[in-house]
């Protein structure tokens, strides 16, 4: 009988080794670096996410934007040619905006200017993110309107995710 519950606990934590060393890899900035930057197949969000991991943000949800309500976070008209995530603070009273787009026509430079032009960083009634950036390369454009103490972790996890791509920032005026 002793043998049998033994047998059966060995046989246990066996399973539950196996499972958890078996379980989906976590991807990290590396892994998504794409070393080439044109690899659509990595999801926006996973990406947000991995530009995000690590920084001390405020509480904030990550969702994607599409045509019914991309100009509301990235100040600039939808285009079918993109597409977009946002990370957004959860309180009203947390300045904090993320918008990362992938274009598949190459214009980030054109994006980014616009943005830059356009972006709002009073766009909360009570409150004003301290710091507006937006960052491009290639085919890959974050704006960034949030609190200054995180911005260099935000800059150096999208450089990390760019790899050797060069990135240009704009300053948002407004």
């Amino acid at each position: 009988m002793k043998n049998e519950k033994t047998i059966v606990i060995i046989l246990c934590a066996i399973t539950l080794f196996t499972l958890i060393s078996c379980s989906s890899e976590n991807i990290s900035v590396s892994d998504i670096n794409a070393s080439n930057t044109e690899n659509a197949s990595v999801s926006l969000t996973d990406i947000m996410n991995e530009i995000c991991e690590g920084v001390d943000l405020p509480a904030n949800d990550v969702f994607t934007l599409d045509q019914s309500n991309f100009e509301d976070y990235s100040f600039v008209p939808w285009d079918k040619s993109i597409e977009a995530v946002c990370s957004e603070g959860k309180i009203t009273t947390s300045a904090h905006s993320l918008v990362l787009i992938r274009t598949q026509t190459e214009n980030a430079e054109l994006l980014a200017k616009n943005i830059a032009e356009k972006a709002d960083t009073r766009k909360w009634v009570c409150v004003e993110a301290e710091v507006g950036k937006v960052f491009y390369a290639k085919a890959y454009v974050l704006m960034i309107m949030t609190y200054n103490d995180v911005l260099d972790d935000l800059q150096n996890n999208f450089l990390e995710f760019v790899g050797s791509d060069p990135v240009k920032f704009l300053d948002i005026n407004h």
